[in-house]
């Protein structure tokens, strides 16, 4: 047994050290409508596979998952160590040697059709709707992949995972979205697409997409995908020096120019214009491992959003992760040694030996029955006075203007589901986390039948001994003031 271990280690060490090539094919979809009326005679769809498909007795896949990659990316972002290194090796999540991985390179995209092929500005206007179709046809007609055991995404490909959880609910066992939002693009995330976009159209060199040489615009574009993209600690610390970050700018510049073509970026940024899952989120049935990172300026979990949305989901489960060396911004998505652990949560919560399936699940929004009935009784909560101790967050370690205390008060449902959370008083920039944190635990600790209906509840945190203190507590007394702060 010692020495199976071993040879599965040094597998896992040399198939990270040098992640062998997957292998790769185009499927033609013939006579693709788009969601604007425009059509395409042929649209092809280039794609990387590791493994094969597996069958159960009903010819149904058992193994397949498909990862689909962000914006102006392709497929290929994933092969390479700190993702395919981590997950695909032998005896790792994701053993290639299991599974059936299948990594598309979207419409618009790598080697899949996009205006730079030809059309130029006359290719047809793509968004999300119909890069999930075409996706879904790879994989049924070219691929007769009929169902998904995981579906994984990143930032764009993190919304896209959304759209397939709404627009095919029973099609795979589970999801993980990495490094987005259940909400339509709007506020900062919205400007800073629009400004990119309008940096390309208005520039005379774009010419109306007819340009002989790439318009000076992308150069505007690149720097607003670098900020949206960095991470500033990580900056702050690979460069400490004006003189070495202005070198990084420049390399940035000339490596990220090179290839790219401002018709393809301004359709893909372009592409994010009619999505919007936050109104169909309860008819959601499979099991969501929702990740985002702190250091996140395209996602800032300052917002809530995630925090919120997540309660609207059945068998959703959101983690922020807090920033650490590790963490590389928006692109920690990418990074697998970082949030790996919460993949193998939702592999075992979403096995053949799961407790529940997506088939046992009702569609219909706000139904809890199944899981009220799979799971065990229990009598009321211990105590109305709960005290934890909950994760350190590290970002919290560096900067006194974050120590101290905040107070949250909402209210749980029978579900266990928090609602309506305000801060009481504290800072509001520590509340997100620790509404994660609290909703982790109530969650986790009330089995349904406990679960108070309607009552009160209080989270406060405070630093000490350089941890991060959590009192909950579920009040029956609903006399208790709600109002927010305005310190």
């Amino acid at each position: 047994m010692k020495k199976l271990v071993l040879l599965l280690f040094l597998a896992s060490a040399l198939f990270a050290q040098d992640v062998p090539k997957p292998a790769e094919s185009d499927f033609l979809i013939h006579n693709f409508h788009f969601r604007s009326g425009e059509t395409l005679p042929e649209l092809r769809m280039h794609y990387a596979t590791y493994g094969s498909p597996q069958r159960d007795a009903d010819g149904r896949v058992t193994n397949a998952v498909m990862v689909l990659h962000g914006t102006g990316g392709s497929g290929q972002q994933f092969v390479r160590a700190e993702f395919a290194g981590e997950l695909f090796g032998p005896g790792q999540l994701l053993d290639s040697t299991e599974y059936f991985i299948i990594l598309p390179d979207n419409v618009g995209h790598g080697k899949s059709s996009k205006p730079s092929d030809g059309l130029h500005a006359r290719f047809p206007h793509y968004d999300y709707d119909d890069m999930v179709a075409a996706q879904h046809a790879l994989l049924t007609d070219g691929l007769k992949v009929d169902h998904l055991r995981l579906i994984m995404g990143t930032s764009m490909g993190c919304m896209h995972s959304w759209v397939w959880l709404e627009t095919y609910p029973t099609f795979m066992d589970a999801a993980m979205p990495l490094a987005c939002l259940p909400v339509q693009i709007a506020g900062r995330n919205r400007v800073w697409r629009k400004m990119l976009m309008d940096a390309i159209r208005n520039d005379p060199g774009w010419n109306n997409g007819e340009y002989k040489e790439q318009p000076r615009a992308i150069y505007t574009a690149l720097d607003l995908l670098l900020i949206a993209g960095s991470a500033p600690v990580q900056m702050q610390a690979k460069y400490p020096t004006r003189d070495q970050a202005d070198a990084y700018l420049a390399e940035y510049m000339k490596t990220r120019s090179a290839g790219l073509d401002a018709n393809d970026l301004l359709y893909a940024v372009d592409s994010s214009r009619n999505y919007d899952p936050l109104p169909k989120l309860e008819q959601i049935v499979a099991p969501v491992m929702f990740v985002n990172s702190a250091d996140d300026f395209i996602n800032p979990p300052e917002l809530g959003i995630a925090q919120r949305e997540i309660t609207r989901v059945k068998r959703g489960k959101f983690v922020l992760l807090p920033i650490t060396d590790q963490t590389r911004g928006h692109g920690t998505h990418t990074i697998a040694a970082v949030w790996k652990q919460y993949l193998a949560e939702v592999l075992n919560e979403s096995g053949p030996n799961s407790a529940m399936t997506v088939g046992s699940l009702s569609a219909t929004a706000g139904t809890p029955a199944a899981a009220t009935e799979t799971a065990p009784a229990c009598g009321a909560p211990p105590s109305n006075e709960l005290k934890i101790i909950k994760f350190v967050e590290p970002r919290f370690a560096g900067g006194a203007i974050t120590r101290g205390s905040v107070i949250l008060s909402g209210m749980v449902d029978e579900a266990g589901r928090l609602h309506n959370l305000d801060v009481v008083t504290g800072h509001p920039f520590i509340a997100g986390p620790i509404i994660e944190a609290a909703s982790q635990w109530i969650v986790q600790t009330y089995c349904p039948a406990g679960k108070p209906a309607n009552a009160v509840v209080l989270v406060s945190t405070d630093w000490k001994n350089n941890q991060l203190v959590t009192d909950i507590r579920v009040d029956t007394d609903t006399k208790h003031s709600t109002k927010k702060s305005r310190r």
